[in-house]
């Protein structure tokens, strides 16, 4: 589950990418901790040009922790619903659960806690927005990385879990609770009716 959630995160990256550019964009680099590295290594060296683990058991080599703790400090502490950094920190970084239990009326549903972090990354992204396209603007045609649907869909996309047949109606899919027919005048499909196929898509 946490694999599909860095997934998603990864695919919101690159869709952002399209909504400031016109078009999607891979990073040229990418640097990650080494959760699940077996499984998400391949994945990663897919979605960028120089792949950089972290180096294991050196917390200073990863640029997101100092990241996370400018944003807990800058946003969620500020949230009636904050419970603090971890249970093994310092106590002078754990909540005040009098004030928590206090407030407990005020604590969001799971849906309202998600739109806490939409409305902070946008805070981030408005007040960075100027100084990234400035310096996107001046970033070399050969470290601009493009992402065609293909690839984009091969290593984002999400699948139903089953594979299809064609039929003589075409693909039918089932995919976020509705039953779609897609078809193609394109004849050389016709060689490929005994065989499973894996549909890949974007949700959105």
């Amino acid at each position: 589950e946490c694999t599909a959630l860095i997934r998603s995160a990864l695919r919101n990256a690159v869709r952002h990418t399209k909504e400031l550019f016109g078009k999607r964009y891979k990073p040229l680099q990418l640097q990650s901790d080494n959760y699940q590295k077996k499984v998400m290594t391949p994945f990663y060296q897919a979605m960028t040009k120089y792949y950089t683990p972290a180096a294991v058991g050196n917390a200073k080599s990863k640029i997101i922790e100092p990241y996370f703790n400018e944003i807990n400090r800058n946003y969620c502490q500020m949230l009636p619903n904050w419970s603090g950094h971890n249970i093994t920190s310092n106590s002078d970084n754990q909540p005040n659960f009098e004030i928590y239990n206090r407030n407990r009326k005020l604590l969001p549903t799971e849906d309202l806690c998600i739109e806490q972090i939409h409305q902070i990354m946008a805070c981030e992204r408005a007040k960075k927005l100027e100084a990234y396209m400035a310096a996107w603007a001046n970033t070399p045609e050969e470290r601009r990385m493009p992402f065609c649907d293909e690839e984009y869909l091969m290593l984002m996309g999400e699948t139903t879990g089953r594979t299809n047949r064609l039929t003589g109606q075409g693909l039918m899919i089932e995919m976020m609770g509705e039953r779609i027919n897609y078809e193609s005048f394109n004849m050389e499909l016709r060689d490929h009716y005994n065989e499973d196929w894996v549909v890949r898509y974007d949700p959105e």
